[in-house]
């Protein structure tokens, strides 16, 4: 997926300017090396763009970098620190537009009317959303 690509490019990216920077073997560094750069990171970087990181340094580095203990640890302390935020910072009630529409007799209501609660029923039923752009 090129999202994927664009945001593993980030991560790389800071981890070839870190080696760079710090004379550190790109391919094969130590733990305390990949730990240092992750949280020389912390202080710029979201939970989830560390957790990007990390993805991406496993590509590289190999999949047991994720299952070292240290690295591990790292991330659970992280949580502590940096709890993740919510998805949505805002929500609405549904009950709102529930009660509005019973509250409307189906005899008198046009058919595009009927089509949008229809369509609102449905969302409602299959816990669909919308994003905003």
């Amino acid at each position: 997926c090129e999202a994927t690509i664009n945001q593993y490019n980030v991560g790389l990216r800071l981890w070839w300017e870190y080696c760079s920077r710090d004379d550190v073997n790109v391919f094969t560094p130590s733990v305390s090396s990949v730990l240092s750069f992750l949280t020389f990171q912390f202080n710029k970087a979201s939970f989830s763009s560390l957790n990007s990181y990390r993805a991406a340094l496993s590509q590289i580095l190999g999949p047991n970098l994720s299952k070292e203990f240290r690295i591990k640890r790292f991330y659970k302390d992280l949580s502590c620190l940096q709890p993740p935020l919510p998805k949505y910072n805002k929500t609405w009630d549904p009950t709102i537009v529930i009660n509005h529409m019973k509250n409307i007799s189906a005899k008198t209501l046009s058919l595009g009317y009927l089509t949008c609660k229809t369509t609102m029923l449905l969302a409602f039923a299959t816990g669909q959303r919308h994003r905003q752009p």
